[in-house]
This record gives C-alpha cells, sequence and structure tokens, in this order.
C-alpha cells in the first residue's frame, strides 16, 4: 500500500462519498478522527491503515449500533457515536490509545484477549462489567461484547472489531431482584413463613412451593406441578386431619382459610398455621380457588407449652411455701400473689384486688414503704423493707418485704419477684429484749440510788449506831423482798398474798418502815399472776422517785394509796405530800421511767395514767379495767 503525507491521507480516508455526511456533522466521532493527531498514536495516520481496517472503520462511523476497532497487536482503539453515548466525553483524549490504557485497570483482561483475537479466535462476553468515568464519577457498568477478527485476503490479521451493547440496567435489575428475593427470604424466616400454597376446588388439585411440599412430605417437582389434595393432605397429623378438612369445607362458602394443626414431614412433627383467601368469589359460587401461606408455629407452641409448665410449676412451689409470695412488672403493678396473702388479709381473690396491697399497709408507714420501692425500681437494685400489714381481722402485725429483679440474658429487668414474711412477733420480742436492756441498766442506776436514799432516810432517823445498823438491815431486807416481787411475778406465800393492797403496801416498806410514812387503802382487788410483775414494777417506779427526789426525800414526806372501785374502772390514786420543792420539776421529766409507766399503764394493762403537780407533793391516778382483777376483795382494806 502507497504511503501518503499523513494530512492528505487522512481527508482521503475521510472525504470519501460515504464518509461525507459523517464529517460534517458537528462534534461526531469522524470529525473527531480528522481532527485528531496520530502522530503518537501505535496506529499510525489513518491513511496508512490496512484496506480492510479503512473499510470497517466507515461502516463503524455510521452505524448506530455501539461498535469499535482495536487496531493493530497494542490494539489502538477508536469508536463510533454510539460507543461515545455509552462511555462519555471523558475518553475523547485516549482516542487511538492502546486499550489498556484506555479503561482503567484491564491489562489481566485485555493482554490475554488481544492474543486470542491474533490467533484468529473471536471471543463473546455477556454482562462484562467496566469501570467507567462517566457523569463526572466513577462507576461500574455491565456490557455484552463480541470480538471478531479483521483478517484481510491473504490471512493477515490487522486488529478486532467489536460490538458491544450495556446491560447495566438489566444486571442491575437482576441483582435487585436477587436481593429482593433474599429480602423475602429473610423475611420469610423471620417471621416463620414456610412458603405459598394454592389449591382450586374446581379440578380440586393443589401447588405448593418447595419449603411447603417439604413440610408436607411432598415430592417438590409434584407439589409444584399440581397434585391431587389428597396428597398434601396425606402429611397432616392424622388426629388433626378432620378439623383441616372442615376448615377447607367452611373456606368454599366463606372464602377465608384458617387452620393451626399439626404436620409430619421428614423433620418429624411440626405445628403450623395456615391461611388463605379466595381468589375469586362468584355470587352464589362459592370459592373457586385459594391462595395462601404456612407459617411454622412449632416454637412458638413449644415455648407457649413450656411457659405454661414453668408458670405451673413456680405457681405449685409459691402455693406450698410458708411465705406471701407475689411477682411485679417493670412498672411496679402486682401481677401475682400466691393464697397466702388472701388467707392473712381477707381480700377476695379477685383480679381487681390484686393491686390493693398498699391499703392494707400502716398508714404510718406508707410513705418509707413506696419510697424504698420506687428506689428499687428506678436503680434495679433489691428492694427489703420493714412495715405493718393490717390482717383480716384488723390487727396491723409486722412483715418483712424482700423483692428481687428477674433479668433476662441481656440483663435487662423483665419482673420482680418478692416474699412477705410475718416477723411480728420476733419483732415484739426484740422491743422487749430491748426494754428489758433498759430497764435493767435503769434498775442498776436505780439500786444504788436506792440504797443511799436509804441511808440518807436512816441516819436522819437514828442517831445510834446500833439503831442505824437495825433499821437500815430491815429496809435493805424489804426492799429485797420488793425486788423478788418484780423479779418472780408473784406475790410472797401467805394471808393476802395476791391481794392488790398487801402488794402496794409490800412494795412501800422499804422506805416507809416503822415511820407510818405511807398508808394504803380502799378498795381491795386480787392481783392476777399475769399482772403482778406490772403492778409491782408500777408501784416500784414509784417509790423509787419519791425516794430520790419527792416525798420519801425529806424527814416529814408521806405517801398515800388510795383503791376505789367505779363501775368497770379500778382507779388508783398515789399522792404524796411534803415534798421539795424541786420535786415538781423533777416530776414533770420525761425519762425512761415516766415511759416505762405508760407503756405498761397503757400497753399491758390497757389503762390510763395521768400525773400532775400539785402545791404540796405529785399526784398520780390509774385507771385500770376492773376485768383484770378478780371480783371477790372489794371490801376497804
Amino acid at each position: 500500500m502507497e504511503l501518503q503525507p499523513e494530512g492528505t491521507a487522512a481527508r482521503s480516508f475521510l472525504n470519501r462519498d460515504a464518509m461525507e455526511d459523517v464529517k460534517d456533522t458537528p462534534g461526531s466521532m469522524a470529525e473527531r478522527i480528522h481532527a485528531r493527531d496520530w502522530s503518537r498514536s501505535p496506529a499510525g495516520p489513518p491513511g496508512s491503515w490496512p484496506p480492510d481496517i479503512q473499510s470497517l472503520c466507515r461502516i463503524m462511523l455510521r452505524s448506530a449500533t455501539p461498535m469499535g476497532l482495536l487496531i493493530g497487536r497494542a490494539g489502538a482503539f477508536i469508536y463510533n457515536d454510539a460507543v461515545r453515548a455509552l462511555i462519555g466525553e471523558a475518553y475523547d483524549d485516549v482516542l487511538g490509545q492502546p486499550i489498556v490504557k484506555v479503561f482503567d485497570g484491564v491489562d489481566d483482561f485485555y493482554l490475554p484477549l488481544l492474543d486470542r483475537v491474533f490467533e484468529g479466535k473471536s471471543a463473546v462476553f455477556r454482562d462484562l462489567p467496566f469501570r467507567l468515568f462517566r457523569n463526572g464519577a466513577w462507576e461500574t457498568g455491565w456490557f455484552d461484547l463480541e470480538y471478531t477478527p479483521v483478517v484481510d485476503a491473504h490471512g493477515v490479521i490487522h486488529g478486532a472489531l467489536v460490538i458491544g451493547n450495556e446491560t447495566t440496567g438489566r444486571v442491575q435489575s437482576y441483582q435487585d431482584l436477587r436481593l429482593a428475593r433474599d429480602k423475602l427470604d429473610h423475611a420469610l424466616d423471620a417471621s416463620g413463613i414456610v412458603g405459598a400454597w394454592t389449591i382450586d376446588f374446581a379440578t380440586d388439585t393443589m401447588h405448593a412451593d418447595d419449603r411447603v411440599a417439604r413440610l408436607l412430605n411432598v415430592p417438590p417437582d409434584i407439589a409444584r406441578g399440581g397434585a391431587a389434595t389428597e396428597l398434601f393432605l396425606a402429611g397432616v397429623y392424622p388426629d388433626d386431619l378432620p378439623q383441616v378438612r372442615a376448615a377447607l369445607e367452611r373456606a368454599r362458602t366463606s372464602g377465608v382459610y384458617m387452620c393451626q394443626h399439626r404436620v409430619v414431614g421428614p423433620d418429624g412433627v411440626r405445628w403450623i398455621a395456615a391461611s388463605g383467601r379466595a381468589g375469586r368469589l362468584p355470587d352464589g359460587e362459592g370459592a373457586a380457588a385459594f391462595t395462601g401461606v404456612v407459617v411454622d408455629v412449632t416454637s412458638q407452641i413449644e415455648t407457649a407449652a413450656a411457659l405454661a409448665e414453668s408458670e405451673q410449676r413456680f405457681r405449685t412451689y409459691t402455693e406450698a411455701l410458708p411465705h406471701i409470695v407475689f411477682s411485679c412488672n417493670t412498672d411496679g403493678r402486682t401481677t401475682y400473689l400466691n393464697r397466702r396473702w388472701y388467707e392473712f388479709s381477707g381480700q377476695p381473690e379477685t383480679a381487681e384486688t390484686v393491686a390493693d396491697w398498699l391499703t392494707c399497709v400502716h398508714p404510718d408507714d406508707q410513705a418509707e414503704l413506696l419510697a424504698s420501692w420506687r428506689q428499687a425500681l428506678a436503680s434495679g437494685e433489691p428492694c427489703r423493707s420493714v412495715a405493718r400489714h393490717r390482717n383480716g381481722a384488723g390487727a396491723y402485725r409486722w412483715a418483712r418485704a424482700v423483692v428481687l429483679p428477674i433479668r433476662d440474658q441481656a440483663g435487662a429487668i423483665t419482673s420482680w419477684i418478692g416474699t412477705l414474711t410475718d416477723i411480728h412477733e420476733a419483732r415484739l420480742l426484740e422491743a422487749e429484749k430491748e426494754t428489758v436492756s433498759h430497764e435493767l441498766e435503769h434498775r442498776i442506776r436505780n439500786l444504788f440510788a436506792l440504797v443511799q436514799g436509804l441511808i440518807s432516810i436512816t441516819a436522819r432517823e437514828d442517831h445510834t449506831l446500833q439503831s442505824f445498823t437495825g433499821q437500815l438491815r430491815s429496809r435493805l431486807s424489804a426492799l429485797h423482798h420488793a425486788h423478788g416481787l418484780v423479779r418472780d411475778g408473784a406475790a410472797s406465800p401467805g394471808s393476802g398474798s395476791s391481794s392488790l393492797l398487801w402488794l402496794i403496801r409490800a412494795l412501800l416498806e422499804p422506805y416507809a418502815s416503822g415511820r407510818n410514812r405511807a398508808s394504803v387503802s380502799g378498795d381491795d382487788a386480787t392481783a392476777p399472776a399475769r399482772a403482778i410483775t406490772w403492778l409491782a414494777l408500777i408501784f416500784h417506779e414509784l417509790a423509787t422517785n419519791a425516794t430520790k427526789y419527792g416525798a420519801f426525800s425529806t424527814t416529814d414526806g408521806a405517801v398515800t394509796v388510795t383503791s376505789e372501785r367505779i363501775g368497770e374502772i379500778l382507779r388508783i390514786t398515789w399522792k404524796e405530800t411534803g415534798a421539795p420543792p424541786t420535786a415538781q420539776a423533777d416530776s414533770a421529766r420525761n425519762g425512761f421511767g415516766s415511759r416505762l409507766l405508760g407503756m405498761i399503764v397503757e400497753g399491758n394493762l390497757r389503762g390510763a395514767i395521768r400525773r400532775s403537780v400539785e402545791p404540796d407533793g405529785v399526784r398520780v391516778v390509774l385507771e385500770l379495767p376492773a376485768s383484770a382483777f378478780g371480783q371477790d376483795a372489794t371490801s376497804p382494806g
């Protein structure tokens, strides 16, 4: 082939009659090839290209089909306007350059491909991905490409003709479809839906997908193609088959099918919930066909059964316990109380009263109990409290509540479980022990004060050592006897040993021995054994106070005790005279002795006590129920 100057060859190549309409189109690939400087291209100037390449180039530039040419062993790339519309204008500057320099990262693909082409072999690719820079960004496009060797009459290969078509839309649609199918499969798995089925009542045939077929132990290919309904019903658990047939019959007229039953398949016995609706329901003719889904509910039913068994076991355990057992939700609302609560509170065992526990709490304890419970709900820490609760008889009893949180595997609180234990007797015993401890401490202190007071009184009355010693010994002996009454809770043997007035005289003897400083008179009564200790403590306390800073602490002081029965009340009046001026202030003290008297009279003897200070001394009035004493001793003592 005769070579011509590059410019002449290019013009000659482009000015052929077949190219005139392409050349005159502004911005066309023919114009771009005409204006291109081909000195830097391995293909050389167009005029030097083999005739077969030039001929194909003219065809390519006129074609509306995306076409290109790979020229020479380097694969210099030229293409038509249809290709430029696909790849964009970003590749205009690499027109005529080796194909491996045109597209990003294609060396491993095009170098072997060029080898194949120059061996005279064609190549076809479907949905081949290419990384392209178009629309101002890098993106991946997919293409169908055909590479055909360009061979002249002598069998010389000069390059390859490339015919392509972009399939990005199709590929992405397929990917979207596959993604949608994956999502559907995940959704089906998450929801428990096994698959879909259809029933044609007119032909009594049924179709099902592979999942449903496996569940019913039907070959998948048969299920997809359709088979007699009886074939599918053979997989229904025998005991449940009647209810399935009945549901199908109802569906023929209602247009709705719903049934939960068991099936037997390769995976054993499973529970399913099948539902469907009529695809066509002509008036008066019933359902002609059904489409529905199957949901595997085996795990839900097994879980429900396990929960029911666990709940039954829990209730059995709680009913066997001697304590009150209860549970609450995360809001603190009571959801369960065992029978012990209703036996204790007397409330009816109905749902409306389950949360009515607060009305049984003593009003003075409610605020502290609620504050402790709310703090536990907020912090998630166990709640421990002690409060008084009213029983069915209306009496308040001390009870200890312990409430613990129940957490799931993630550590979140799902509910609370608690117990309420009656500690009333233990609480009273603890209070009594505390009282006894205080009493012992108080008595030890008073013992020294009493002895000192007796010594002082005796010293003021007697001045000889012998009489002082005898008088002091006598009073200490009487004091010992009085303490014996308090300790043993019983009077000394002998006549009148259970007499109230005798008991009072015996208690006052150590403080007024031989001096007539204590007078005891009035209506007598029998002091029962259970009341002797309390009575002894009362008058021992009054006498002790009189000795320390009352009437017995002076030379001329005296005490008068009178007893009077008034209806159902036994009134005992303690009156001191000749007490020192400071006795008024001392008698008004609210010390342990005063609290002890109040606790004994009001708490143990169910009576009342009044204390007043008069110009000549202290007056204490005790009003005790006559029912606490015998009725056989009522004459003045």
